[in-house]
């Protein structure tokens, strides 16, 4: 049976909610209603600090958000023109994530929840990305789809059955596809500031360029791609280790004049998005009833090479897809405040003497 299935309140009363998401290096806060409405969206980033250790600091991340959180939240209300009164509940990011980030925005929510006598509500990270495009999408697709979630921390194929029942069906147990661009970034020294949200996965893809690919770089490109192969064929797993460790041996064996950087980047770019397709591709083989669509979150999924070449697999598949906006395929709170309106329809709550966070945190079991 295919639904669609928004927040099942008792009447059409417009409910807000001010979340809070802290679960990296960007800093969150956004109020949402119940009608689908974005009223705000804040993040505030820290890749300043970040890039001149070529990744996440985690000490300096945890810094940093203890220094922005009080401006978000303020942003947050400020430029919904709203004020913490107007709230229904206040929600926060409950894992998985880095266990030092995690806390900075689970602390302020259990805070501004106590003083403003309101639910708190703990949102599960990754079920929010699931569910963004129930969010922005006119019409949102119906359950049950696949979803792809690939971000810094995870990269995955889930069967989502329902809001709150999802079963996965491929992850990696080594290396996220995130973590992999960002570490190709940083060893074919790309400047972060490259793309205007600073980020060094976001970088490559702009250092790749795939409009102006010269002729005589076309050879150089295949060469490097048949050596970056799609591990374990057949089996529905993702592993970016090795991907990392065969791209590492090509760039440090390469001349590292700009034209083979720029081949170098273009054929990593090539190779991480076909095992994306691999897999998916193998998941829609196996599926016992083919889902009527794929919904693509998390991070990675703002990479333009990656929309197109999923864009293309979904059409032979006759399959609908749906990407968030790029804005909204990373960390934000509008998301973290969406899947919290699916929680306050159920009275679902969080306990604010209880609530901890859960660093590691399977989304089967939400």
């Amino acid at each position: 049976m295919r639904r669609t299935l928004l927040p099942a309140f008792k009447d059409a009363r417009r409910r807000l909610i001010l979340a809070l998401e802290s679960s990296a290096d960007d800093t969150c806060a956004a109020v949402v209603s119940s009608h689908r409405e974005i009223l705000s969206n804040v993040v505030l980033k820290q890749n300043n600090i970040h890039e001149q250790y070529g990744g996440i600091h985690p000490l300096y991340a945890v810094q940093g958000h203890m220094m922005n959180i009080p401006q978000a939240i303020n942003d947050a209300l400020r430029l919904s023109n709203l004020s913490l009164n107007d709230m229904d509940a206040i929600a926060t990011t409950q894992g998985p994530g880095m266990p030092g980030c995690l806390q900075i925005a689970i602390v302020a929510a259990k805070a501004l929840a106590g003083a403003s006598n309101k639910p708190l509500i703990g949102v599960h990270h990754m079920q929010a990305h699931a569910l963004t495009c129930t969010l922005t999408e006119k019409t949102p697709p119906e359950f049950p789809f696949y979803t792809l979630l690939c971000s810094g921390g995870h990269t995955m194929i889930v069967d989502s059955e329902s809001v709150h029942k999802m079963s996965i069906l491929a992850t990696s147990h080594d290396d996220s596809i995130g973590n992999a661009f960002d570490q190709a970034a940083k060893l074919l020294n790309i400047p972060w500031s490259l793309h205007p949200s600073n980020a060094p996965g976001a970088a490559l893809e702009v250092f790749a360029d795939q409009e102006n690919i010269k002729a005589n770089e076309v050879a150089l490109i295949k060469e490097y791609r048949k050596k970056l192969r799609v591990p374990a064929p057949g089996q529905l797993l993702f592993s970016y280790s090795g991907l990392r460790s065969a791209f590492g041996r090509l760039v440090e064996e390469s001349d590292k004049t700009e034209m083979t950087r720029k081949a170098l980047a273009r054929a990593f770019q090539a190779a991480a998005v076909a095992q994306l397709k691999d897999k998916i591709e193998l998941a829609l083989d196996n599926a016992p009833s083919k889902p009527s669509s794929l919904v693509v979150s998390g991070g990675v999924a703002s990479n333009g090479y990656l929309r197109k070449s999923l864009t293309e697999l979904t059409e032979r598949q006759n399959m609908s897809i749906y990407f968030p906006a790029p804005s909204l395929c990373t960390d934000n709170a509008a998301m973290i405040a969406w899947a919290a309106h699916y929680k306050l329809a159920n009275e679902d709550f969080s306990n604010p003497c209880t609530l901890m966070s859960r660093p590691k945190w399977s989304l089967e079991e939400l």
